[in-house]
């Protein structure tokens, strides 16, 4: 049901569209495939399915390969049958593995680069060093102000229009559900255990690790998850440093931009995005020709294809490699 209309919207973009893999923590969502809350399967098993679902749709993109199409008119041969192959699946769920593209929500430089080099070993241990790496894409909500104090009254303003409830609603959600409205808001975050493993995990246990850290209450944690401040608050050079050194120091390859508040992403590109431009670390201008290529990833083979045919495709040029001066970063 993916695999075609993916395809298509590929085909129709020519190379400009991609599939964000999801393993949807909430338990709610077992119910979109008829099964009742508490079937939804744990955290691991989601990624297992998760898994095996992305080897399904590469194998059912590899099954067509590269110049499988002849539409030779006078010899009325429309395909190459030595070029269509049938997957002909096996396996515990439906779903693969090794993502392009992963997306990160780390609060601080620190624990942004150790994310980084954990995912980079990780990698490594299959082989995918290099541009063949994964490409790392870091979550964040900046906050600009033509000050440093105009900057924090946009984010108290925004701070203020949450109140404690819909926080522990939310809160909750990185919980798996967890019930928090029995807990004494002003005294320190509860110990929670294993708590939130089968959830959001990373969310979760960065969630508990600072809560220990700071001694922080439950409100303070809830309302600190609602409309997290982080380190890109402030004004638009500071940000632009930030950005630059989280990215230069190799603790992210780019960042997903949200926004706050209305004309929050507009102010950040008519403020933000021109220091960056200037530095030589946004593009001015895009390459012609797909996603892969603009983000410096190569073209992986055919599983189908025989060795020779595949080390072309496997090692095409990259418009913009990474790490290079014009390398996306916003």
């Amino acid at each position: 049901m993916l695999g075609s209309p993916a395809r298509s919207v590929d085909h129709i973009s020519r190379g400009r569209a991609g599939v964000n893999i999801v393993t949807s923590a909430p338990t709610g969502t077992a119910l979109n495939f008829n099964r009742a809350e508490a079937e939804h399967p744990e955290h691991d098993e989601r990624y297992r399915i998760a898994a095996e679902h992305l080897d399904v749709l590469r194998g059912l993109w590899d099954s067509w390969e590269q110049g499988a199409l002849v539409r030779d008119r006078e010899s009325g041969v429309f395909f190459d049958d030595a070029r269509l192959h049938t997957l002909d699946h096996h396996g515990e769920h439906f779903a693969a593995r090794e993502a392009d593209g992963v997306f990160l929500g780390p609060k601080s430089h620190p624990a942004a680069l150790a994310c980084a080099q954990d995912i980079a070993r990780r990698a490594a241990a299959f082989g995918r060093t290099g541009d063949a790496a994964p490409v790392l894409f870091t979550a964040i909500t900046p906050f600009v102000g033509s000050t440093e104090q105009e900057a924090r009254r946009i984010h108290r303003e925004i701070a203020d229009l949450v109140n404690v409830d819909e926080a522990l609603r939310y809160l909750s959600l990185n919980f798996g559900g967890h019930d928090f409205t029995g807990y004494d808001l002003d005294a320190p975050f509860p110990e929670l255990g294993e708590t939130g493993q089968d959830a959001f995990q990373a969310t979760s246990t960065r969630i508990k690790g600072e809560a220990r850290r700071s001694g922080a209450t439950l409100r303070q944690i809830a309302l600190d998850a609602v409309t997290p401040r982080g380190e890109f608050l402030g004004t638009p050079e500071q940000i632009a440093d930030r950005l630059a050194h989280w990215f230069e120091t190799g603790a992210t390859d780019g960042f997903m931009l949200l926004e706050a508040m209305p004309q929050g992403l507009r102010t950040f590109v008519d403020h933000v995005v021109p220091i960056l431009r200037e530095r030589g670390l946004v593009q001015r201008e895009y390459p012609q020709g797909t996603l892969r290529a603009s983000l410096g990833l190569p073209v992986p083979p055919n599983r189908f294809a025989t060795i020779e045919e595949a080390g072309p495709s496997a090692t095409a040029a990259q418009a913009t490699p990474r790490g290079s001066s014009s390398s996306t970063t916003a």
